[in-house]
């Protein structure tokens, strides 16, 4: 039987395919800068709901610690998707597709956030200094 030809394969294979042919380092890097974006785009969102509900002198690092956990499990899936174990290429699958996809949306928000000059301080009754 003939191996099929890119052509032949669905459009999220041929871009996994591409990504998981990138070197080793190269992927270990987006995974961590993907990770670091979801951290970052999604730190405002914790730290609001944080400060409007669940606010306690004794645990202000809570926050930070919720969205450290959000951008640890990003890395993870993106070691487990795109990285692979040593010597182990891992396979091209929708997933991996859905990985990028949610990493640039991550960064396009952290994007935005920078244009836009957020502060967490709008909004929340704290003179700007």
């Amino acid at each position: 039987m003939a191996k099929s030809s890119a052509k032949d394969q669905p459009l999220y294979e041929q871009l996994s395919i591409r990504l998981i042919n990138l070197p080793r380092i190269t992927r270990i890097l987006i995974a961590a800068f993907f990770a670091l974006m979801v951290t970052l785009a999604i730190f405002p969102v914790v730290d609001w709901v944080y400060l409007q509900y669940f606010y306690n002198p004794s645990s202000n690092t809570l926050a930070s610690i919720v969205s450290a956990i959000f951008g640890a499990v990003m890395y993870g899936a993106g070691y487990l998707l795109i990285v692979g174990t040593i010597g182990e290429k891992p396979p091209a699958r929708k997933a991996v597709l859905w990985y990028v996809v949610i990493g640039l949306i991550a960064l396009i928000i952290v994007i935005l956030l920078l244009l836009q000059g957020f502060s967490m301080t709008d909004g929340l009754g704290v003179d700007r200094l």
